[in-house]
């Protein structure tokens, strides 16, 4: 018997979007479901600038005469002056990219990378959250059979 609880079609398709699991049981999809994945939040604007001026990376890349780096302290002071934006997503690939030209224009270390990237949260929950409802076998086999 299923849950119904929630969109077996939307279940089949996260289950389909893993080809390893097209050779798992049953329950094996199950248990893969239930894995803890994590996800993560958006740092917060304010937290960001205090992180950088605490650190000097922020003087630094004001004094700067790297062309990237005065780009990336622009951007980053625009984004400062703007009340509505409250967060900012740390490990989006455009940000990478600023932050690796920080880093290699000797303004930020590695682990100071790392450090803006630990601003934003981390959020662990089972793969199947992202269906509302809970998962059982019968969920897993009713869809599979779509």
């Amino acid at each position: 018997m299923t849950g119904k609880t929630y969109d077996h079609a939307t279940l089949k398709a996260l289950i389909d979007e893993e080809p390893a699991n097209a050779g798992k049981s049953d329950a094996d999809v199950l248990a893969w479901l239930k894995e803890p994945v994590s996800t993560y939040g958006r740092a917060q604007v304010s937290d960001l600038v205090q992180y950088l001026a605490e650190s000097g990376i922020w003087a630094a890349m004001a004094a700067s005469d790297n062309a990237t780096v005065k780009g990336v302290f622009a951007e980053l002071s625009y984004l400062t002056t703007q009340p509505m934006l409250e967060t900012i997503d740390v490990r989006s690939s455009r940000f990478d990219q600023a932050m690796n030209a920080i880093v290699a224009a000797g303004i930020a270390t590695t682990k100071q990378k790392s450090d803006v990237e630990g601003l934003a949260p981390t959020n662990t929950k089972p793969r199947h959250a992202a269906i509302s409802g809970r998962c059982v076998l019968g969920d897993v086999i009713y869809a599979r059979s779509l």
